[in-house]
């Protein structure tokens, strides 16, 4: 316990330190930079993706897809909670989860235990980019991200998301009503209220499947690449010149 607090406050010290002394700190995002509040200058820059890509979805498949280690972070749990409302209106409809890890048996219990239909949970594929293609909707229940890679993936293959609004990443990814939903975290209510409503809307799924793919071009290789190398190439001029 001690060496842990110890450890906390030497890590502490040490990006206060950094922060003082950085000529600029680049974050992934937008939630991320506001925690710098003594830098110098703050740059966000988001990773790419650079995931074999199969092909759009034409969201006609009456599929929800989630990917992620099967952990608490990824909070399936919520996400469970929120099928189970959803599922009794579209039992038509169906959950699939790829993923593994340390809750697994406990969520497959879940998923028996309130005889929640229409949900299964897969183990990791290679071919994920072939899973998003079969899906029409994207659900993002974390407590917690960095960037969500999945989200930009899910987007790239033209699937409508909905996603908490956890720290960070989520709304830096999706335009809220444009290519999917941000919902408070933890409003399990309207999560399950948002999965209903691109659902219930083919017409409100192609709208936001052209608009996720459009979006999603903003995160590719040499775009971000392009933000790196004239941030790069800024600094090294500025340090020529003084």
């Amino acid at each position: 316990m001690i060496k842990r607090v110890y450890m906390n406050q030497h890590r502490y010290s040490y990006l206060r330190r950094v922060e003082r002394l950085a000529d600029v700190i680049v974050t992934l995002t937008k939630g991320d930079a506001k925690l710098w509040r003594r830098a110098k200058r703050i740059k966000v820059i988001p990773n790419f993706t650079t995931m074999n890509f199969i092909g759009h979805s034409d969201v006609h498949k009456k599929r929800v897809i989630a990917v992620g280690r099967l952990s608490w972070q990824k909070g399936f749990d919520r996400l469970i909670k929120a099928w189970n409302i959803v599922n009794k209106k579209h039992p038509d409809w169906q959950l699939s989860i790829f993923g593994s890890g340390p809750m697994e048996t406990e969520l497959r219990n879940q998923i028996h235990h309130e005889n929640i239909l229409n949900t299964n949970i897969y183990p990791f594929t290679n071919d994920i980019s072939n899973e998003y293609s079969k899906s029409s909707i994207y659900a993002l229940s974390s407590h917690y991200e960095g960037l969500p890679l999945v989200l930009i993936e899910a987007m790239q293959h033209g699937l409508p998301c909905v996603a908490f609004d956890c720290p960070f990443g989520a709304s830096d990814v999706i335009i809220d009503n444009q290519c999917g939903f941000i919902v408070n975290e933890g409003d399990i209510d309207t999560f399950a209220l948002r999965l209903s409503q691109l659902i219930e809307s083919e017409e409100l799924r192609k709208r936001f499947s052209i608009n996720a793919i459009e979006h999603s071009k903003s995160y590719n290789v040499k775009k971000v690449m392009a933000k790196w190398d004239f941030l790069l190439n800024e600094l090294s001029l500025k340090k020529k010149f003084i």
